[in-house]
C-alpha cells in the first residue's frame, strides 16, 4: 500500500491484519539491520528469539548492541538490557555487583 493518506492507510491495515503484521515484521527486520547491525543472514533468527540469552525470561525481547562499536551482541529481555545500560556495559562494575550479592548471601565466588 503506497501513495495513500494516513487515515486511508490506517483503515487499510485495520481491515487487513495480515498485511499490518507483515509490514511490522519488515520494519523490525530493516531496523535490526540498520540500527543494530544484525547480519542479514541472522535477522530471521534474531527476530524469532523468545527467551533472554542471559536469564532465560520470556516476553518482550530487545536486540542488544555495543554502543561504542555498534556491533550486534544478542537478544535480551528488557531487564537484562536495562541492567547493562545502567552499568554502561562495565564488566568490573558487574563483577563488583556479583561479589556484593555473593557476600551478603554468604557465598564464595
Amino acid at each position: 500500500m503506497t501513495g495513500s493518506c494516513g487515515p486511508c492507510r490506517r483503515a487499510y491495515y485495520d481491515a487487513n491484519p495480515e498485511a499490518r503484521d507483515r509490514l511490522n515484521y519488515l520494519q523490525r527486520k530493516a531496523k535490526a539491520i540498520r540500527e543494530y547491525n544484525v547480519p542479514e543472514d541472522q535477522v530471521e533468527y534474531v527476530l524469532s528469539v523468545e527467551r533472554c540469552q542471559v536469564c532465560g525470561a520470556e516476553g518482550d525481547m530487545h536486540i542488544d548492541h555495543d554502543h561504542e562499536t555498534g556491533a550486534y551482541r544478542g537478544v535480551l529481555c528488557a531487564n537484562c538490557n536495562k541492567a547493562l545500560g545502567l552499568v554502561n556495559d562495565n564488566i568490573e562494575t558487574l563483577q563488583g555487583l556479583v561479589a556484593y550479592l555473593a557476600y551478603f548471601k554468604g557465598e564464595r565466588i
